[in-house]
């Protein structure tokens, strides 16, 4: 299996839009889709294994993105502008919380909540990391 997380690409997402995913492999699923599911949860075990590791990246990428711009120029052109995006979200989470509170509520998540979630995350992660050393070796370098 080959595969990237471009964590330059990382956008900010409300929890209202996402969708989840069927990954049971059913009768009536093509060989293609078969395969693409088993793909899928190959790289979301992978994912899952690897969070706290993954998110101490994401924090540390946009940290430096969004706090020292000027020193990091080549990697700023790389990276989405994560300031406007979340910018953008927050106007479409105002829009849609006013449009459907006629309708009904939704459960939105605030990036601080995302962010106090991932540490969260991350502390459990590395608690279960202690009693299990067990890691990958392109994140040995981390630590």
């Amino acid at each position: 299996m080959i595969g990237a997380l471009n964590l330059n690409n990382m956008i900010p997402v409300d929890i209202s839009v996402l969708q989840k995913i069927d990954l049971h492999i059913r009768s009536t699923d093509t060989p293609q889709i078969i395969a693409y599911k088993e793909l899928m949860k190959d790289q979301l075990s992978w994912c899952q294994a690897n969070q706290d590791i993954i998110l101490k990246r994401a924090n540390q990428l946009y940290d430096i993105v969004t706090k020292y711009p000027d020193k990091n120029k080549n990697l700023v052109r790389r990276c989405c502008d994560f300031i406007k995006l979340e910018t953008i979200l927050d106007k479409y989470i105002k829009n849609t919380l006013s449009t459907e509170s006629n309708k009904r509520k939704k459960s939105h998540i605030t990036l601080s909540q995302i962010k106090k979630n991932s540490e969260i995350i991350s502390k459990k992660q590395k608690e279960q990391h202690k009693n299990n050393p067990k890691k990958d070796k392109e994140f040995q370098d981390i630590d």
